[in-house]
């Protein structure tokens, strides 16, 4: 398998997970707390690596915040994101939202 081959491939995969992820809050009565357990019970390494995309996304939001790409159904998340990443920048730095690799 190409590289390029890989990358599409795991294009494919992270968006799938997206949609799915999306699928599933969509559903009033999607059960939260059996999501995090599964995160919560997975190998504390990829707990770890899930974290650094749900900080980037965090990070992105803010980012949407900044540049007033929201309306009325997304402002109070986006806003609580802005305010993260201020406080987390400032501890830090500009790539807080890197988890490191053990």
């Amino acid at each position: 398998m190409s590289d390029t081959d890989w990358v599409a491939e795991h294009r494919e995969v992270a968006e799938g997970v997206a949609k799915a992820l999306s699928k599933m809050v969509n559903n009033f009565q999607c059960d939260d707390q059996a999501f995090i357990d599964a995160l919560m019970n997975d190998h504390r390494t990829l707990q770890s690596s899930v974290a650094g995309i749900m900080f980037k996304c965090i990070s992105t939001w803010a980012e949407m915040y900044a540049d007033g790409r929201f309306d009325g159904r997304n402002e109070y998340p986006l806003s609580i994101c802005a305010e993260i990443e201020e406080l987390m920048y400032d501890k830090y730095g500009k790539r807080w939202y890197k988890m490191p690799l053990i």
